[in-house]
């Protein structure tokens, strides 16, 4: 899978510029089902989604056990719709690896979001819910919104709709 390799710029710039959106695989995975997570990844296409080699890694993990997970059905519809969409994504080298999270494994996320200077995370995952704003502050995050599907929803549509 081709996904363009480029280095980071920071956050995006205010004015109507691209947000840049860190996307939890399990998001991404519960979109298929349809409802608010596909609304939040349908409004972070719009936007820019950053990934690292460590979250593309588990991308592609997810998309391979997508027949054992939901069903043949289901798994045809990932592969068809979503996966392709994976190339789109632009590629971020992670250079300091940040440690906060209950769940180590949360922390490529993190740490995507820390290289990236990504606007929001968007997940449904606890461990990453709960972090303080005092310890991504602490981790140089403070401008990071860890954010459920339907809360991201609601902040774009937000973002949408006021002037320019």
């Amino acid at each position: 899978m081709a996904v363009s390799k480029v280095s980071s710029s920071g956050p995006a710039a205010p004015g109507g510029a691209s947000v840049l959106v860190v996307l939890d695989a399990s998001v991404l995975v519960s979109a298929i089902f349809g409802g608010i997570p596909a609304k939040a990844v349908s409004l972070a296409l719009r936007e820019e989604i950053v990934v690292s080699d460590e979250v593309m890694k588990e991308l592609e993990r997810v998309s391979a056990d997508m027949v054992e997970r939901v069903g043949p059905e289901r798994a045809t519809a990932w592969n068809g719709h979503y996966y392709p969409l994976f190339a789109g994504f632009r590629m971020v080298k992670v250079g300091q690896r940040v440690r906060i999270c209950r769940d180590a494994t949360d922390d490529a996320y993190l740490s995507l979001a820390l290289a990236a200077g990504a606007s929001y995370l968007v997940t449904g995952d606890e461990d990453l819910l709960t972090i303080s704003r005092r310890s991504l502050a602490d981790a140089g995050l403070a401008h990071l919104a860890i954010v459920t599907p339907r809360e991201f929803v609601t902040h774009m549509r937000g973002r949408q709709d006021s002037p320019v």
